[in-house]
């Protein structure tokens, strides 16, 4: 009975990993995406006809990073079954931490894109917030994020 009580709690954490996800996943863009206006007077996307919509996933798990290295980091794009359109990707990172390459493209026919995360020396040590913009060819853009976290790496180590 004992193992039972520890079991329990322990498959309830690992569903609750499973329906939050392990990712950083955007909003509906693209030209089947709008924009509507909720009771409390904010504004909400959603997505009109998701055939013409597309998502952007990151990482859901902060990227460890000891300053002065880099890391590779991938990002998705789930598309709607009528999306074909390529979507720009534009990065933003706070000071001492760099994307490689700083812009580039989801292509109409692929759905992956690498890029190389790098913490400068001097970066500073902690979590730091890096911004995913991608922009379709025609209809709304999206945004999502990824977190790093930069560690201090001690002289002679």
């Amino acid at each position: 009975m004992k193992n039972f009580t520890t079991l329990v709690p322990a498959a309830l954490l690992c569903g609750l990993m499973v329906v939050a996800g392990c990712s950083n996943e955007s909003k509906p863009g693209g030209p089947g995406a709008t924009t509507k206006p909720t009771t409390s007077g904010e504004t909400k996307v959603v997505a009109e006809n998701s055939d013409q919509t597309f998502t952007i996933k990151a990482p859901g798990t902060e990227t460890n990073l000891d300053q002065g290295k880099d890391e590779e980091v991938t990002l998705t794009i789930n598309r709607g079954k009528d999306f074909k359109q390529a979507v720009k990707v534009a990065f933003e990172a706070p000071q001492g931490i760099t994307i490689t390459p700083p812009t580039g493209e989801f292509g109409a026919d692929t759905t992956e894109m690498k890029v190389r995360v790098a913490a400068a020396a001097t970066a500073p040590v902690g979590k730091a917030d890096i911004k995913v913009t991608g922009t379709p060819e025609t209809g709304k853009p999206v945004v999502t994020n990824f977190m790093v976290d930069v560690k201090e790496v001690k002289a002679g180590t």
